[in-house]
């Protein structure tokens, strides 16, 4: 909860944005949040920048962030974000809006209705076909309907699954 104080240790996942109130050589691994391949160095001096409200996540050295690791030293910190309202979870938040359409998904849309289509045509020719050929109509319907049934594919998620995993084990060789 924010407002909470967490004791950083070496070794310990961060749990929640923090501004650092005490730090004994404490460092950082930043890297999944900022791409820094360096440990940050973190302080409990304010940053004088700070008052504007736009100093970008890498200095913020009096800060440490959901989901990094505390590589040396140790500290405490009071909790001032969590859940999605961390830079993390905004992060989080920006990757779930992007709806991109890749060709495979595109493809799967479109296959239901091809198969409908297809399921439609072929019973009413063969509906047709079984009239003209002196069958009731009754009998002609429910052929055509235990086609359609059988036609539509039970297991399409198995087999889009394995489709997949065979396409990632091409790559890999």
């Amino acid at each position: 909860m924010p407002g909470d104080i967490i004791v950083l240790r070496e070794g310990e996942k961060v749990p929640a944005d923090a501004r650092v109130i005490f730090a004994s050589t404490l460092k950082v691994d930043e890297a999944s949040l900022t791409g820094e391949s360096e440990p940050v160095t973190k302080t409990e001096l304010t940053i004088p920048a700070a008052s504007s409200g736009n100093v970008p996540v890498a200095d913020q050295k009096n800060m440490v962030f959901k989901g990094t690791n505390v590589l040396s030293g140790n500290g405490s910190a009071v909790v001032v974000a969590t859940g999605l309202d961390t830079e993390i979870g905004k992060i989080a938040v920006e990757i779930s809006s992007i709806d991109t359409e890749i060709p495979l998904k595109t493809n799967i849309h479109y296959l239901p209705r091809l198969i409908i289509i297809a399921v439609g045509i072929i019973s009413t020719v063969l509906i047709a076909a079984g009239i003209l050929s002196g069958e009731s109509l009754r009998e002609m319907f429910t052929v055509a309907v235990a086609l359609a049934v059988s036609i539509i594919p039970e297991g399409l998620p198995i087999v889009t699954t394995l489709v997949l995993a065979n396409g990632v084990s091409r790559m890999f060789s």
